[in-house]
């Protein structure tokens, strides 16, 4: 329903405009305005089906959407700059009955950005002209003259305006392959501190997830049960070296199904109802754990030496994953219940 009623609100959105033209809008019921309605349909399958695939793509179309455009934001600045008066309130309203709502809403934001600017520019003038003001007539010696500290800044403000013109004027192409040039890097992190400190660690444990799944027709009985043991997450950061490590280890995952007797091949071979094994972990080849996973950002080379002279590895990432085997049986008994 939610849907719908977005939908419906941006269909309507294009022919609000012949709406308010029949003077239909905020009305409880369209009561005695039967004509009124058979018109708004017609100017709407008229002006946006016939007339408007005729008429989008000539040359008076077009000059005269352009100038209704232009004419609306000088109106709307007037509106935020000056005393809003009657006939500003009627033009405004006649160029919105003309203009869709997003071209309205263009036009707004334009003038909106259009007088932020020009209020800008003007105290950016007054600013000057103050200066000016200040440096001219018999004190402008006085005021006019400059500390070491206050040329001291000027000089830091032109070098920071250059290099920032510098680096707008140079392509990303450009810039690596400057940078590469002089062994620049434009996010690389220089502390006082060294790098082997480390400013940031994260642990995380846990020991135990179990999801159950019952079936009350059953007596309560389980039906699906899921069990994750020992999960352990470890994350270090070095920014002097601009290292991060990650560290993950997975214990065990274990699925087991709805109790009952086990058999092999037709042979009970356990009196005792006991849940089945759907899913458990077999020990690999990295030990008993499941999943060992490492990630670290510019490793060292030698991580067991000296971190601050290191010079770091080959490689800028080093990405470990090793996982044990799972075994997983079909079980129809399980399965089916589910």
């Amino acid at each position: 329903m939610l849907l719908e009623s977005f939908e419906f609100m941006s269909r309507a959105a294009n022919f609000r405009r012949y709406k308010a033209k029949h003077n239909l809008e905020n009305l409880p019921n369209y009561g005695g305005r039967l004509r009124d309605v058979w018109k708004f349909a017609y100017d709407c399958v008229m002006e946006e089906e016939v007339m408007r695939k005729r008429n989008n793509w000539t040359w008076e179309h077009m000059r005269g959407h352009i100038h209704d455009c232009k004419r609306y934001r000088q109106l709307y600045k007037q509106k935020l700059t000056t005393k809003v008066s009657d006939t500003l309130k009627n033009d405004l309203r006649n160029f919105e009955d003309i203009l869709d709502e997003v071209n309205i809403r263009i036009q707004r934001q334009l003038a909106e950005r259009e007088v932020e600017q020009e209020a800008m520019i003007k105290k950016e003038q007054e600013e000057r002209d103050a200066a000016a003001s200040r440096s001219s007539g018999f004190w402008g010696w006085f005021y006019g003259k400059k500390s070491s500290t206050d040329e001291d800044g000027d000089k830091e403000g032109a070098i920071e305006a250059n290099l920032k013109k510098f680096s707008e004027a140079l392509t990303q192409e450009e810039k690596a392959k400057l940078y590469e040039v002089i062994d620049y890097q434009e996010n690389a992190h220089h502390g006082i501190f060294p790098k082997s400190f480390v400013a940031r660690k994260l642990a995380f444990t846990l020991d135990c997830l179990v999801i159950t799944i019952r079936d009350d027709d059953l007596h309560d009985a389980v039906v699906v049960q899921l069990l994750l043991n020992s999960v352990t997450s470890y994350v270090s950061q070095r920014p002097a070296a601009d290292f991060l490590q990650l560290d993950m280890q997975m214990k065990s995952l274990t699925v087991t199904g709805m109790a009952g007797k086990r058999n092999k091949g037709g042979v009970v071979t356990d009196n005792e109802e006991r849940p089945a094994e759907i899913v458990k972990t077999r020990p690999g080849a990295v030990g008993d754990n499941l999943v060992n996973f490492s990630f670290e950002n510019n490793p060292p080379s030698d991580p067991d030496g000296d971190l601050d002279t290191d010079e770091g590895s080959l490689y800028d990432q080093r990405l470990r994953f090793f996982s044990s085997p799972l075994e997983i049986t079909y079980d129809a008994r399980t399965i089916n219940q589910v």
